[in-house]
């Protein structure tokens, strides 16, 4: 079994910034966040502007503009799978990312795409971004339609092997059929791959908020 490099990715936006500083302040060494709205790419410390959207309905564009920049950096190319939190419902310490390492290390090495909560029915989701959207986003008051396979939600995060990165940067431009659903467009594209979820509760509390 190899050893698995756990990089943690926090997807935050520019008006959460007053967030990160609690956040790196954790002590983490290998944690990024992730900014939007930028004009290029870059990475500045722990932070990685992306040059893509970042409103709520943005957020499957955000996930592929990360996959990829993570997957085509020097700084990043021993990173065998990412653990992916949001900025403020999602409370985790070094000493528990550790332990996930060491704990799940085979489960990790046999499975590409792993959370907490999966979502193994097909729950009508197509309006869960009504009311989160500006008036101007092409998804004001627009459904989304589409299959839902059973996924890994999100918000109580899920880890993604490099393999699971490679074959999601290949489908890169799927992002712009998904709104916010991120959780779902990933499921979707690695069933192409036949890679399925799967369940493991390693510990990371979270919560709405």
């Amino acid at each position: 079994m190899s050893d698995i490099q756990l990089l943690v990715v926090v997807v935050s936006c520019a008006k959460h910034s007053h967030l990160w500083e609690g956040i790196l302040n954790r002590g983490i060494p290998n944690l990024i966040i992730l900014c939007g709205g930028a004009e290029e790419n870059k990475l500045e410390g722990n932070i990685v502007y992306l040059k893509c959207s970042d409103s709520y309905d943005g957020l499957s564009e955000k996930m592929m503009a990360a996959y990829e920049f993570i997957v085509s950096h020097e700084r990043f190319k021993s990173v065998t799978h990412i653990l992916k939190a949001d900025d403020h419902d999602t409370e985790f310490s070094k000493e528990q990312l550790e332990e996930i390492v060491v704990k799940h290390k085979d489960v990790l090495n046999l499975q590409d795409y792993v959370g907490q909560n999966l979502i193994s029915i097909n729950i009508n989701f197509k309006a869960n971004h009504f009311g989160r959207t500006s008036v101007d986003s092409i998804w004001y008051n627009k459904p989304h339609i589409g299959y839902n396979p059973p996924f890994l939600a999100g918000g109580e995060t899920y880890i993604l092997s490099r393999r699971s990165l490679n074959y999601l940067v290949e489908n890169k431009m799927v992002w712009r059929d998904y709104c916010s659903y991120e959780d779902i467009m990933v499921a979707v594209i690695l069933l192409k791959y036949n890679i399925h979820p799967y369940k493991l509760d390693y510990g990371i509390k979270c919560w709405n908020g």
